[in-house]
């Protein structure tokens, strides 16, 4: 019975997103920005918990590498600044590449969450940081930890190979772009249960039916959730579940236009 419902609900979601695409869906921001701000102000603190507990473990990964590899903090310190991945070998790049694309997965994850969470809020008033963490590391969490360190691991290839060749905000051109189509990919994952590559997929074409508007919108939620970084830096906690939030909002409003 639940394989069956599974497949029903994917087959709602698929032929709900192919509508809205052969259809002239609208955007409109001051309600998505609305729906945000509700929905912040009642996740904001879990969120919170799980930005201090990623941040917490980097702390402690950071440290652990720092002790083992150098005799202090000094040193270290000096070493990190001074390294230049244009003098690295090819070893050396795939494994920097690997070590950017597993920070980018820590945070892709907390943000999964925080879009759970969201999710969770919208629907009903009973929510729990329990069952955002179990969403995390469900199948459609492995997918989008794949996806995102993919996707983090070949724009860091391309922008490199970009940069030595002296086209250095081209490279930044490719990474903004790319993530505009795929920002639709995670609640596609996560809510709308559908398979990487399909999420890509109707993230792509979606956003392709209004490419601008979702290039300013991520533009600006993404200026929004860093902002934080101002304000003495612990700011940042309280901007960057932002970006997610907002993101849940946009795919919640979208979507609602067919249900309606």
């Amino acid at each position: 019975m639940l394989r069956t419902f599974v497949k029903h609900f994917f087959y709602l979601m698929k032929k709900t997103i192919e509508h809205l695409i052969e259809n002239d869906y609208q955007l409109d921001l001051n309600l998505i920005l609305l729906k945000t701000s509700t929905i912040y102000k009642k996740v904001f603190l879990p969120s919170l918990v799980f930005y201090i507990g990623a941040f917490a473990i980097l702390f402690i990964a950071y440290f652990g590498v720092i002790l083992s590899q150098f005799d202090n903090l000094q040193t270290a310190s000096e070493s990190i600044i001074a390294l230049n991945p244009m003098t690295f070998s090819i070893e050396e790049l795939a494994i920097y590449f690997s070590i950017n694309a597993l920070l980018s997965v820590l945070l892709i994850l907390c943000n999964s969450a925080i879009l759970h969470l969201s999710w969770q809020a919208d629907q009903t008033a009973n929510y729990s940081l329990g069952s955002a963490v179990k969403a995390i590391f469900s199948k459609e969490g492995i997918q989008i930890a794949i996806f995102c360190f993919v996707l983090q691991f070949t724009i860091s290839s391309i922008s490199y190979i970009l940069q030595i060749n002296g086209f250095n905000s081209v490279g930044l051109i490719v990474s903004l772009i790319t993530h505009t189509l795929t920002l639709l990919v995670v609640p596609l994952i996560l809510i709308g249960k559908l398979n990487m590559l399909q999420a890509i997929k109707y993230s792509v074409q979606l956003v392709n039916t209004k490419p601008l508007r979702y290039l300013w919108y991520f533009i600006f939620i993404a200026i929004l959730s860093i902002s934080g970084i101002l304000f003495l830096g612990i700011g940042i906690l309280f901007t960057l579940p932002l970006l997610y939030i907002f993101i849940y909002a946009l795919f919640s409003f979208i979507l609602n236009q067919k249900t309606n």
